[in-house]
């Protein structure tokens, strides 16, 4: 080492100016990646939470449309189940859930496009197949009251 120092003088300070630079980019993108995968899960969540609003859509639609099915069997005047009919309310609610399930999972994939987060395994992931469950389930409902009695 002695030798290389008499032979080039400031060589020591340089790689240790290298080997700094060096560390600094490391960490960098360290960070990058950790911001990465923070914004890869928020994406996650988020699908995950119009998943949850969806099967909330779908329970709800489901639920009403039994109540206002029993209200229209008894006997007596029922004007809001003249005005909206039990599977005019279950359609609203069935179809605003899966459009916007439908919606979200398009927003996502399309952020994650943009930001270069795009995965080919994206469509197979989980989530993703949670969400693939719910619109089935969402279209099944909705082709059911479609083809269903009043």
């Amino acid at each position: 080492m002695e030798e290389n120092e008499a032979l080039h003088p400031g060589l020591s300070e340089q790689v240790t100016e290298t080997d700094k630079k060096s560390a600094k980019k490391e960490k960098r993108d360290y960070k990058d990646q950790l911001s990465i995968e923070r914004t890869s899960l928020a994406l996650d969540r988020t699908l995950l939470a119009m998943v949850r609003t969806g099967t909330t859509f779908m329970t709800f639609g489901f639920a009403i449309y039994k109540i206002m099915q029993e209200r229209a069997r008894q006997p007596g005047e029922h004007p809001i189940v003249e005005i909206f009919t039990p599977k005019s309310v279950a359609l609203i609610l069935f179809i605003t859930g899966f459009v916007g399930l439908l919606f979200q999972l398009i927003t996502v994939a399309r952020t994650r496009k943009r930001i270069h987060l795009y995965q080919p395994g994206f469509w197979r992931s989980p989530v993703v197949l949670l969400t693939y469950i719910i619109l089935l389930m969402l279209a099944l409902l909705i082709t059911g009251v479609f083809l269903g009695r009043d």
